[in-house]
């Protein structure tokens, strides 16, 4: 499984997409920022690449799982990330982001753990058809 952690940062995601896949040339970390990737990616051993998620610098079909971490909130253009991010998948296979914001009271919280926790893995299942799809959740 070729792994894409896009806005890859320190590599907090990266390194558990490192953890799943096991094999460091199979996960590449992308950030528009070498100083981040240089404060927190070099040390894990992955390829990484300076650029944006709105212009991926790879060709089409390269990986089976792309990532967005907790940047989402600094993405101006939605639609062509998401372009992007079809573009350079496999056919069949999937990403997830994931956005980091508060979500004050209960209900609300309960909500969000709810889709975290059992729709967003439920829909992987069913789209990527991969035994080790609930492993990256």
């Amino acid at each position: 499984m070729r792994v894409l952690d896009v806005a890859a940062g320190t590599g907090l995601v990266t390194r558990e997409a490192l953890a799943v896949v096991g094999a460091a040339h199979d996960v590449i970390g992308l950030d528009p920022s070498a100083a981040m990737m240089r404060s927190g990616l070099q040390a894990m051993g992955v390829p990484l690449v300076q650029g944006t998620a709105e212009r991926l610098p790879f060709a089409d079909a390269q990986f089976d799982f792309v990532s967005l971490g907790f940047a989402l909130r600094h993405v101006a253009d939605l639609g062509s990330v998401f372009r992007e991010f079809r573009r350079v998948l496999r056919p069949r296979r999937a990403c997830v982001s994931a956005r980091d914001h508060a979500t004050p009271g209960a209900w609300r919280g309960s909500s969000l753990k709810f889709y975290m926790g059992y729709v967003v893995p439920l829909v992987s299942r069913a789209v990527a058809r991969h035994a080790d799809t609930p492993v990256l959740f």
